[in-house]
């Protein structure tokens, strides 16, 4: 999304076009398999500096990452991860989102074609976000297994391999979300949490940074400095204690 949608988590272009020209210059924006692997650790500008290390993710896979993001994220040369629900690509009207209400278009998704395109870019990983983009909490463990299966099959008949990393469908996750997911995938990434120590990051709870509109080109800074890093760990005990009264305990 470009700005127009009157979402939080959709950016205004021209913002969003100069937080990525903001990044390549002052930070270590690097692949997902990078981190997960290692990489990251030891990785440098090649100047012996010590930028912070930052890591692209984009959830639900909308058109507007085809149209808009990905063109960006080439002129730039940032490397990013886009966590694609395969059921909202099969169904379009299945937009993945909770409130639809506050949404002033039509929101749509990338066609298969357009996913064959990005995945076969270096730039881009494609990651995995459930089939129907329910939340897993609320669901039992067979469901999961059935939304892992189902998104895995989609992944494979269009792209010919299943993704090594996985996004919790709007962040929400549990132990037995946890362990349902055992180890299908390489990641699992959550939905706030702040910045990390990398030496004593765990692949399989990944925490991201929300970037939203109302940040600007400030606050979004101040994001990426960790400077906001106690408000983030707020947002996430709150949430966590919102999913866990949703599913009854």
């Amino acid at each position: 999304m470009v700005g127009d949608s009157g979402l939080e988590l959709d950016i205004d272009a021209e913002v969003f076009r100069r937080q990525l020209e903001w990044l390549k210059e002052n930070c270590q924006v690097l692949s997902l398999d990078s981190l997960v692997e290692g990489e990251l650790l030891n990785a440098t500008d090649g100047q012996g500096s010590d930028k912070p290390k930052v890591v692209l993710t984009f959830d639900d896979a909308y058109l507007d990452f085809y149209e808009f993001v990905w063109p960006l994220l080439k002129k730039t040369q940032l490397p990013a991860t886009l966590y694609a629900p395969t059921g909202y690509l099969e169904n379009p009207s299945e937009v993945p989102l909770s409130d639809k209400s506050s949404v002033n278009k039509p929101l749509l998704p990338v066609s298969w074609t357009m996913l064959v395109e990005l995945h076969r870019c270096p730039l881009i990983t494609i990651g995995a976000h459930s089939h129907s983009h329910r939340e897993f909490p609320s669901l039992s463990s067979a469901e999961i297994q059935n939304e892992l299966i189902t998104s895995d099959a989609y992944f494979e008949k269009y792209l010919g391999y299943k993704p090594k990393h996985f996004a919790y469908p709007r962040g929400a996750w549990d132990e037995a979300s946890q362990g349902a997911l055992g180890e299908r995938y390489q990641s699992h990434t959550l939905v706030s949490g702040g910045v990390v120590d990398l030496a004593r990051l765990n692949p399989r709870e990944l925490p991201r940074v929300p970037v939203l509109r109302s940040d600007g080109f400030f606050w979004f800074k101040q994001r990426v400095w960790g400077r906001l890093a106690l408000e983030e760990k707020l947002f996430g005990v709150l949430r966590k204690r919102f999913q866990r009264r949703r599913a009854g305990y």
